[in-house]
């Protein structure tokens, strides 16, 4: 029942105009959480290669909303600012299309392993 819960307030913030719930400062705090625990040297960035095997192991929800931006190629293109084929921490705060929609913040915060960690 809690799984249904959070599936309707996640539907309901992906479909309103607003993102009162996350930020994106909230949503990349949670990705570098995960990485620590995910990728070896995540300070120095995710590749392509490591997001898809990222990918494969996250919950449905994460592997849902990476699948709605172009899988990994669209992330990579929405979050790659230097088009190195790593995506940093850094690029992700700078880029202005990666992680700019309240459904993709509500994805990361709410589904990716780590999320009730402060």
């Amino acid at each position: 029942m809690q799984a249904l819960r959070l599936l309707a307030l996640f539907f309901t913030i992906a479909s309103s105009e607003g993102c009162w719930y996350q930020s994106k400062d909230g949503a990349v705090k949670q990705i570098e959480r995960f990485l620590k625990t995910s990728v070896p040297f995540p300070e120095l960035g995710v590749t392509a290669k490591q997001l898809g095997s990222v990918m494969v192991h996250a919950p449905f929800a994460v592997q849902w909303a990476i699948e709605r931006v172009g899988a990994v190629a669209g992330v990579l293109r929405d979050c790659d600012l230097d088009g190195n084929g790593i995506i940093t921490i850094d690029e992700i705060y700078a880029a202005e299309t990666c992680l700019d929609a309240c459904w993709k913040q509500t994805a990361v915060t709410l589904f990716l392993p780590g999320s009730s960690e402060s």
